[in-house]
């Protein structure tokens, strides 16, 4: 799909603070007309780099199948996420090859509080071939050999 006389925008940036232990602290911005917010969750590196290979490998979006990457607090019996601060789900938005990425970022103080202190949701769109290189640089990033991982969008 050619991309003349639309704008090309990265308003989804992700980057990676790895620790030693095969984990690592993955934060994303995001930031589209007027809005914005930053989040971060703690993954193990494995995770991240197979949702990456995933999002690089797979066409089309099935529609009964979920591509989505989330984290944030988990429930004391770590069974389900209470909150999450970084969560992106990708998916087919109609048949001409756009897809939609939704991404949920919040924050939250070290609380008792139930409720995100900030939070923001936006859907972002895309296509196929975007899909791919954001894929293949979220693997590089768990690599080491990105410094951030950016998903380019199309601008109306």
């Amino acid at each position: 799909m050619s991309n003349v006389g639309h704008t090309m925008s990265f308003p989804l940036r992700l980057t990676l603070n790895q620790d030693t232990d095969g984990t690592g602290e993955l934060s994303a911005e995001v930031s589209i007309n007027g809005f914005s917010g930053l989040g971060a969750a703690w993954f193990n590196i494995t995770e991240i780099a197979a949702f990456g290979k995933t999002l690089a490998n797979t066409y089309p979006l099935l529609p009964e199948r979920t591509y989505e990457l989330k984290g944030g607090y988990w429930s004391a019996s770590a069974r389900e996420l209470e909150h999450v601060h970084l969560g992106m789900r990708f998916y087919a938005l109609g048949l001409l090859g756009t897809i939609g990425c939704r991404v949920d970022l919040a924050t939250q103080l070290e609380s008792a509080s139930t409720a995100p202190e900030y939070a923001v949701t936006v859907e972002l769109r895309t296509h196929y071939e975007e899909l791919r290189a954001f894929g293949a640089s979220l693997v590089a990033l768990t690599e080491g050999k990105r410094d951030e991982a950016l998903l380019s969008c199309s601008g109306a």
